[in-house]
């Protein structure tokens, strides 16, 4: 087995292991890998430009088959047949998590293109309520495509063991859930090494316990548990001698976090900003601790008070479009967070950067599909 990237992906042809023949999906997140290779370099007005092209067709799409967005759209100067502008786009309503959920039936689309795939139901709890969303295959396919950037972005160990603490009433403690890979989308693409499930509501000594007696070298957590789990480890003076990342999946991730991650267990912690209405927005650059807005997969804006774009420095609250959800378009949703805008990054990737995440947003919410879909951890 490889360790870490470059990796050769699983062949879907037993007796062809390389290169590899892959089957259907596998096949399309690597076509999407590679695009994103190429993407990741342009400049950020190549990418705005790219952005705004396929914001034309969600918009097209929503003016026609989405009820919310008819008079909305029209109310903000859109004409069909007409060029989207940055000026129509900041007209347009801000839409937020409690109209999502009494509005969820005018959201969503009457008629999805068929080339889209089967649409997918979505239930997420978050303070306030719980709402449904709709989801393509095809748009759950592109999320998954920046969880896969990410593992290659930090470079991951592939044959070492994976330990995952997240909600799931199927890995109670004390033996948790164990799986033979990584699931989607990193064991389906790679032959990557075991993978173990704990509960997130599991008490804390426990949680300590299952870790020591799994001995991963990845940790995977939201941010918060990741920081009660390292106050935990200094507090006992434990020690987990295999690891070597530690990836937090969520919203706002404090200095304190990071730092008490390095002090309990000698590892650095690298952040996936993501909402589970809209999908993964940022990456943390592989240089720095700062990052990067993910482009090809989101508009993400961050608005000062009056609905202005904010500067570089400046602090202001983040609203998201994802581009290719045309079974239930969230134009311009307010995530819950706040995040500051930072400078072009050294690395060169054209990806706009947050040089950080601000709270509030609830730590835990969930997602639960009722359908079958490709899903990322």
């Amino acid at each position: 087995m490889t360790e870490g990237f470059p990796a050769a992906p699983r062949s879907g042809v037993d007796t062809v292991l390389w290169p590899a023949l892959l089957p259907d999906l596998p096949a399309k997140l690597l076509a999407l890998e590679f695009q994103l290779e190429q993407s990741e370099w342009w400049t950020e007005a190549e990418l705005r430009d790219h952005q705004f092209q396929q914001l034309g067709h969600l918009v097209a799409h929503a003016h026609v088959t989405v009820p919310y967005y008819g008079a909305a759209l029209s109310a903000a100067g859109y004409r069909p047949g007409e060029p989207l502008t940055p000026e129509i786009w900041a007209r347009l309503p801000i839409l937020d998590h409690a109209t999502v959920q009494r509005e969820r039936d005018p959201l969503t689309s009457r008629a999805v293109p068929p080339s889209h795939g089967p649409v997918l139901e979505v239930r997420i709890d978050r303070v306030g309520g719980p709402s449904q969303l709709r989801i393509t295959e095809v748009a759950q396919l592109m999320r998954l495509a920046f969880f896969v950037r990410e593992q290659i972005w930090h470079r991951r160990d592939l044959a070492g063991k994976r330990a995952v603490i997240q909600r799931d009433e199927k890995a109670p403690y004390p033996g948790g859930r164990r799986e033979a890979h990584w699931g989607w989308p990193m064991g389906v693409l790679y032959e990557t090494g075991p993978q173990v499930v704990l509960d997130s509501r599991t008490a804390l000594a426990d949680q300590v316990e299952w870790l020591q007696r799994e001995d991963a070298t990845q940790l995977v957590a939201g941010p918060t548990d990741v920081l009660a789990l390292a106050r935990e480890f200094q507090a006992r003076n434990r020690r987990l001698p295999s690891l070597k990342s530690v990836q937090s999946l969520g919203g706002a991730v404090s200095t304190e976090t990071r730092t008490a991650c390095r002090e309990a267990w000698g590892v650095p912690l690298a952040h996936t900003y993501r909402a589970e209405e809209v999908g993964p927005l940022a990456l943390q650059c592989p240089e720095h601790e700062h990052f990067h807005i993910q482009s090809e997969q989101a508009l993400v804006e961050v608005l000062d008070g009056e609905g202005r774009a904010c500067g570089q420095g400046q602090v202001g609250r983040v609203v998201a479009t994802p581009l290719n959800n045309f079974a239930m378009p969230l134009i311009r949703y307010e995530v819950g967070e706040t995040a500051e805008v930072g400078a072009p990054c050294a690395c060169g990737r054209g990806l706009p950067v947050l040089t950080r995440i601000v709270g509030p947003r609830s730590a835990d919410l969930e997602m639960r599909t009722t359908s079958m879909p490709p899903r990322a951890p």
